[in-house]
């Protein structure tokens, strides 16, 4: 905790090393321990930074603050974003900057996207935030984004249905069964599977196979089932780079036949370990951003659209 570390895309919010301040003020929320103000300033001063740390004590926390299990970032960030809170934020924030050219808080604040700018325009200083244990702040307001992107494109959620079949003619999908929907199909020209690994159902085992439980597709996995795991709980386990059969397009393969409007994004793919190896968030991405291209490469050949 408090070291720098490697990353593909940050938001603005975040500090990104190195910083532009000689001196910048932590601010430490009383009671919050899911954030360790000292050290992140042990670190900041290590890289030549004078760091001062603070506690932010405001009464209005309180509430929370007596229940230790809801003194956490996403609810505290519903009680800071609120309006009638934003003066009493701004004038304790202001007494506790002192000499600061810049101030770090945990991203406890900011569902709302006005309450960071207007906190830097009260403070006339630059206000960072440092993401906090899941769920994060910064992480629930950048689903929140990319939600009503999909839906302001004609996108359509449908929470808490599940996929529960598909039908299958000539490798391609043309219709989709869900719990919720029962034997009314959904109609689509591709179909992109991003139901994870074990955790969550994507793959799931017993003690002949692995397999994928929605369309029956192929799973890489070795023949010898006493190679699938290492007695020691702390050595990197082989089952972990279990993934589905894909070509090179990511298309999964069904009976070994590649499906041709099917593909297969993020952890329910195999060939990589997500905990040893740090990656997972990484081939999420950049597996969706993958196939969202050949998506649209193909609707274009097709002059349909995508």
């Amino acid at each position: 905790m408090g070291k720098q570390r490697a990353s593909w895309l940050s938001p603005p919010e975040v500090p990104q090393a190195p910083l532009p301040w000689k001196r910048v003020t932590v601010i430490n929320i009383a009671g919050f321990l899911d954030f360790q103000a000292e050290l992140v300033a042990g670190s900041l001063s290590s890289a030549g930074c004078t760091a001062h740390v603070a506690e932010l004590t405001l009464p209005v926390l309180d509430v929370l603050r007596n229940n230790p299990s809801e003194f956490r970032a996403v609810n505290i960030a519903r009680v800071l974003d609120l309006p009638e809170n934003h003066r009493a934020l701004v004038e304790e924030l202001r007494l506790l900057l002192g000499s600061g050219e810049a101030m770090i808080l945990p991203a406890c604040l900011g569902l709302e996207e006005n309450t960071l700018p207007a906190l830097q325009q009260a403070l006339n200083v630059p206000v960072k935030l440092l993401p906090t244990l899941p769920p994060s702040v910064p992480g629930m307001r950048l689903h929140n984004a990319l939600r009503r992107r999909f839906q302001s494109l004609g996108g359509l959620i449908m929470p808490g249905d599940t996929v529960t079949g598909a039908q299958l003619e000539r490798g391609s999908i043309n219709a989709l069964f869900t719990k919720n929907h029962r034997e009314v199909p959904l109609r689509t020209r591709h179909v992109i599977l991003a139901s994870g690994s074990f955790f969550s159902g994507g793959l799931e085992a017993d003690r002949q196979r692995v397999f994928e439980p929605i369309f029956g597709l192929d799973v890489e996995v070795p023949e010898d089932r006493a190679t699938w795991s290492k007695p020691d709980f702390f050595t990197p386990q082989p089952w972990l780079q279990f993934g589905l059969k894909v070509n090179p397009r990511l298309q999964p393969c069904h009976q070994g036949e590649h499906t041709q409007n099917l593909y297969a994004i993020g952890s329910v793919l195999g060939g990589f370990d997500p905990i040893q190896q740090g990656c997972g968030a990484g081939v999420s991405m950049l597996t969706a951003l993958f196939v969202a291209e050949q998506i649209l490469v193909a609707a274009e050949a097709c002059h349909e659209p995508a």
